[in-house]
């Protein structure tokens, strides 16, 4: 059984500068340690095939205590998704609002959209397995929502999700 992600790598435009950065850092750090650690642990194999199966075990501390695990590592490459679009999203604000070259930021606006579509579709698949409720409805937002700019604009409102928004989306995501 494999994880059903890649090794985390952090796009070139997304390793250095910032506190995002710092966070996009720590989660890709934290995503490698837990995969490497997967490949050699049998029993998180297993217990990741029964999951992934919709198989639990809730009787047997050790199955409890290995899909919470699982369940730890796959909410931390959803942060780590999220983290990386908003990163990106506040180093392309901060370019093109200093008149800056953003060619290497528009190179990795596919390698983060494609993450997030990725981690989204995994994180879906699980929720009916695995409680991911909230953190599926902020990657989500953050998917939906979260527009990366191509031009400068002084008041750029349609960068920021309003209540208003998140109440439809809400209802959305409940309807």
């Amino acid at each position: 059984m494999e994880w059903p992600f890649p090794i985390a790598t952090t796009p070139p435009s997304l390793r250095s500068g910032g506190r995002f950065i710092t966070a996009v850092n720590a989660y890709a750090s934290v995503d490698r340690i837990f995969a490497r650690d997967f490949e050699k642990d049998d029993y998180l194999k297993a217990v990741f095939a029964e999951l992934k199966a919709g198989n639990t075990n809730d009787s047997d501390p050790a199955f409890r205590s290995a899909s919470h695990v699982i369940a730890r590592a796959l909410i931390n490459r959803a942060d780590l998704a999220i983290e990386m679009k908003l990163a990106l999203r506040r180093k392309m604000e901060k370019a093109l609002e200093l008149g800056q070259d953003t060619t290497a930021l528009l190179a990795d606006v596919g390698v983060v959209q494609q993450e997030v579509e990725m981690v989204y579709s995994v994180l879906d698949y699980f929720s009916g397995i695995i409680n991911f409720e909230q953190n599926l409805y902020t990657l989500k937002l953050v998917r939906d929502r979260v527009k990366i700019p191509t031009e400068y604009k002084e008041d750029d409102d349609d960068q920021t999700v309003t209540e208003e928004e998140e109440d439809s989306a809400t209802d959305e995501d409940q309807g």
